[in-house]
């Protein structure tokens, strides 16, 4: 059988030698759904990156105040260390008029790093090194609370 050339042929079907009428399935994806995948997957790299720039946030966060307790302890150290040499009590002692420079003991590395000893009672001696830095603009603190007797 032959086919007329001058008929129109649909363009989603094509005939074969018998002439029957074969459809061809249409493929791909419509406007629609590509942008909203494109969308999905949008949201979801967003996603990604807020979470990663959150745990890099909490790690800074969790170094620097790692850094203060050990500048709170170092401190705490000297403390008992002239508790032990000098005295609770008296001229370069603990509590005494001159006390020591306990600043001395920070390690610096905190933006706006400084440290405040506050005391209270006489043996025990209740001290309280409190370890202030700027972290994002914010004054961060940590307390570090003991006691200490002279030996």
């Amino acid at each position: 059988m032959l086919i007329n050339w001058h008929e129109k042929i649909p363009l989603c079907s094509i005939y074969t030698r018998a002439m029957k009428q074969v459809t061809i399935k249409k493929g791909g994806f419509t406007l629609i759904e590509a942008v909203a995948s494109i969308g999905l997957c949008s949201l979801t790299i967003l996603a990604i990156v807020g979470a990663l720039q959150y745990t890099v946030s909490m790690n800074t966060y969790s170094k620097n105040r790692l850094i203060a307790m050990n500048d709170a302890r170092r401190v705490t150290e000297a403390i008992r260390t002239t508790a032990d040499s000098v005295g609770l009590t008296g001229t370069g002692s603990v509590t005494g008029p001159n006390p020591p420079d306990w600043s001395t003991y920070l390690s610096s590395t905190l933006s706006g790093e400084a440290v405040q000893v506050t005391t209270s009672g006489t043996d025990p001696l209740d001290v309280t090194a409190s370890v202030n830095w700027v972290e994002k603009g914010r004054t961060q603190t940590f307390k570090f609370v003991t006691k200490v007797t002279q030996r």
